[in-house]
């Protein structure tokens, strides 16, 4: 069998143009089960499928990188958006360079600003997106 590699280095995750080089932590997921199951009182079994593709990126950042103030100042623009009109989206990417993984959300929203925690060492900042998962492949590395 042959040696598989993974480096986190050969990970990107780009917004829109600019690329976030800083993170600790990215998890992509649908929000929805790809299948239901409801159970009828006599035991019968039917299982559903679901086509939602509604999904999550949550990309935790350490608290020292200026990748927050870039993610901060897109929180500015969607609070600045006047009455009636519509708040910026963010495209977002996730490739594995050195696999087969892919993620593209392109129009995600942040729906979620990090807590903030200070003591006596570093502490995370978890920003979550959400939106359409446009492409979900979760592949394998060579």
């Amino acid at each position: 069998m042959a040696l598989k590699s993974y480096s986190p280095k050969n990970v990107s995750i780009s917004g829109d143009a600019e690329l976030i080089t800083s993170w600790q932590n990215v998890s992509v997921e649908y929000d929805e089960d790809r299948w239901g199951f409801t159970e009828a009182t006599t035991g019968e079994v039917t299982r559903t499928r679901h086509e939602g593709k509604l999904g999550t990126i949550s990309i935790t950042l350490p608290q020292t990188t200026t990748d927050n103030e870039a993610m901060n100042s897109l929180v500015a623009e969607q609070d600045a958006v006047e009455v009636g009109a519509i708040p910026p989206t963010i495209a977002l990417t996730i490739k594995d360079n050195w696999g087969n993984s892919i993620h593209v959300m392109p129009e995600a929203t942040l729906v979620k600003k990090p807590s903030c925690e200070f003591s006596t060492d570093p502490n995370d900042r978890e920003w979550v997106f959400k939106g359409e998962l446009e492409n979900h492949t979760v592949g394998g590395n060579s």
